[in-house]
């Protein structure tokens, strides 16, 4: 539901923050978030912004129609890595129409579906990511 979004400030609203625990040091966790970044997006190498030992930071866009109106949002996409421990945090970010369609915490309810899209998309990167995390590397 929208509940979980917060606006931080200005047009960026927190969609998803969790910790993810798997096994496994801070570099393998790494190979494993890089390969679920592969898997997620279209092309890993345009998302990924900042690629560290300790955290992996991306930007994509989620587009879709509001009526006959296209719109494209700005995510940005943090995970965060230590030894057994992941953090992930995506948000809604510069998107100039969020200040137009979000008010006073909620999204105006004619928009209400399209942000419960945008939420259950990053909700299910976040699942999917617990899954590749958790995944045993035989095949």
């Amino acid at each position: 539901t929208c509940s979980n979004a917060q606006t931080i400030e200005g047009s960026t609203i927190k969609i998803v923050e969790s910790v993810i625990v798997a096994k496994g040091t801070q570099k393998e966790l790494h190979e494993k978030v890089l390969n679920w970044f592969g898997k997620s997006f279209k092309n890993a190498k345009e998302v990924i912004t900042s690629d560290t030992e300790s955290a992996i930071v991306g930007r994509y866009i989620n587009d879709f129609l509001y009526g006959k109106v296209q719109i494209n949002w700005n995510h940005s996409i943090e995970v965060d890595l230590k030894d057994e421990k992941v953090r992930i945090r995506i948000y809604l970010v510069d998107n100039d129409p969020v200040t137009f369609f979000y008010k006073k915490g909620e999204p105006r309810e004619m928009y209400r579906s399209g942000f419960e899209k945008l939420i259950k998309d990053a909700e299910n990167l976040e699942e999917n990511l617990k899954k590749a995390l958790n995944e045993a590397a035989d095949w």
